[in-house]
């Protein structure tokens, strides 16, 4: 009787066995990657699945302190419950450990916009565009506070910036940029 591995190279018959060792080291260490403990906890975010989102999220913080994303995961499960303090100080916690994320900042200024602390916000969108610039919404965002703050003419550059990065057409920002350039001065003719 002939067996499936007859007329293989041994080469390649170890080849198969160092994988099949490999994946049963990885699957039995039970040490998943942060990335993979990310996805299974975004999943359960997705279902609705608080609780084991969280439990996750915090395996996640255990093993790498600075994983930006995670913060932001927990934070906005927080804002969900109606928890915004909780998730305020994971923002603030997660802007030390991960002092270079941009993504993290445009979180804490959309939260400190929520909360009308509008010279927190602006602080917050303009290190998030410092951090990255491409950051279209950070743009948006912090033409929308400035507004708020009255300070209009800062509003209008930050609103003119946002629509030369937009990839869909914004008519009421248009409209309001249009107005502020009435008013304020300001590029022409977009």
């Amino acid at each position: 009787m002939k067996t499936r591995h007859e007329g293989r190279s041994p080469a390649i018959s170890g080849i198969v066995k160092v994988s099949i060792l490999c994946v049963s080291v990885i699957a039995l260490s039970g040490c998943p990657s942060t990335e993979s403990l990310y996805r299974q906890a975004y999943t359960h975010y997705l279902w609705e699945e608080e609780a084991e989102a969280l439990a996750l999220l915090d395996r996640i913080l255990e093993k790498d302190d600075s994983y930006a994303q995670a913060y932001i995961l927990e934070s906005l499960i927080f804002q969900k419950r109606g928890e915004s303090d909780k998730a305020l100080v994971l923002l603030e916690k997660a802007s030390q450990k991960a002092p270079g994320s941009a993504v993290v900042r445009f979180n804490l200024g959309n939260l400190y916009f929520q909360r009308r602390k509008y010279e927190d916000a602006r602080t917050a969108y303009r290190a998030a565009i410092e951090r990255d610039p491409s950051l279209s919404e950070a743009h948006l965002n912090l033409a929308n506070t400035l507004m708020v703050l009255k300070q209009y003419p800062d509003a209008l550059k930050e609103y003119e910036t946002f629509l030369t990065m937009a990839v869909k057409e914004y008519p009421e920002v248009k409209r309001l940029v249009e107005l502020l350039r009435v008013e304020f001065g300001g590029r022409t003719g977009e």
